[in-house]
């Protein structure tokens, strides 16, 4: 039974910073995947064959991104003919800055300015010693590839049709760069367009997507569940030492030391292995973030001294209902 409550424990300690890692992660490459969503109002290209053109799909969303001072963003999953998932983010800056660089954390180098985007600049996990590369960003462990590149790159994998997102400082900026898209659209096409046509969706509009899979709040919150767990063994593990608390008991020893002696430095040795993961996960997993690194320490902090805190309070319980005759009679 000790032996069973000890590796509980163990376990409990253990999966505090791996699940904090699965969970941070899967969290991050939720963010990667629907960051344009929450950035500003999407909108579609229409895939009329007289608009079909991507010089010319560039060249009015850039130039009616320059005039209203807002920015353009597409985004692409490509999955095909890899091993893992590329995530590409397209962007044109006509506005000061973007969101997006704070939502997608870079590992090291820096963000691509606007100039630097109009002049083929990019930040990627790909070969990100090539020329050109300025910035890597965060992925953890690896587990996916992700760029940040230049909106005219797009048009080398994708169509001038499909969803872009417009990320405007004002609701006017944002009115005023679909209108001269809406403009640009009815003189290249013949055909009236009006920006309703665009289809536009503000982030409102979105049903905001599921950070976190119902697995992946079980997997966070399974540790302080066998800890309860944990908690109801203490009780019977204590019992099965009765003969030993009655000895020590005989011989003057404060339930304090008793505790120390059959639970407490089992505990403690759970609580080193636990930190040893913590410490092994830090400095093996590829690209862990500060953040992340603080989290695990932290959650490991306050997951220690729970256990910590079960264990003495449960125990100490326990041992001080007992009777030293029937600690040494073994009637428990």
């Amino acid at each position: 039974m000790r032996a069973s409550l000890h590796i509980l424990l163990t376990v409990i300690l253990a999966l505090v910073p791996i699940s904090t890692a699965v969970d941070y992660a899967h969290n991050q490459e939720q963010q990667h995947l629907h960051a344009a969503e929450q950035l500003g109002t999407r909108f579609n290209w229409p895939a009329a064959r007289n608009l079909a053109e991507p010089d010319d799909a560039l060249e009015t969303l850039t130039t009616a991104a320059a005039e209203s001072g807002v920015n353009v963003l597409r985004v692409s999953i490509d999955s095909s003919g890899r091993d893992r998932r590329h995530i590409h983010y397209y962007v044109y800056l006509g506005g000061r800055d973007t969101q997006l660089f704070d939502i997608i954390e870079l590992s090291r180098g820096n963000w691509p300015s606007a100039s630097g985007l109009r002049h083929g600049e990019t930040a990627t996990t790909i070969e990100p010693t090539n020329p050109g590369v300025v910035g890597v960003p965060n992925v953890v462990a690896g587990r996916y590839d992700l760029s940040v590149e230049p909106l005219e790159t797009a048009y080398n994998r994708l169509p001038a049709e499909g969803t872009y997102t417009v990320e405007a400082p004002t609701r006017d900026a944002r009115d005023e760069f679909l209108q001269l898209i809406a403009g640009a659209l009815t003189d290249m096409s013949g055909e009236e367009y009006k920006p309703a046509d665009l289809n536009p969706v503000d982030p409102s509009e979105i049903a905001s997507a599921k950070l976190r899979t119902t697995a992946s709040r079980f997997f966070l919150y399974a540790p302080y569940l066998l800890t309860l767990i944990a908690a109801a063994l203490i009780p019977a593990t204590v019992t099965r030492a009765g003969r030993q608390l009655g000895v020590l008991s005989l011989h003057g020893y404060p339930n304090n030391r008793i505790w120390y002696t059959t639970t407490g430095r089992p505990t403690l040795i759970t609580l080193g292995a636990g930190l040893a993961v913590t410490i092994v996960l830090a400095l093996t997993v590829p690209e862990m973030s500060g953040i992340l690194v603080h989290t695990m320490f932290l959650r490991y902090m306050l997951a220690s001294a729970a256990v910590l805190l079960v264990t003495y309070g449960v125990g100490m319980a326990t041992i001080s209902r007992f009777k030293v005759s029937d600690l040494v009679k073994g009637r428990l």
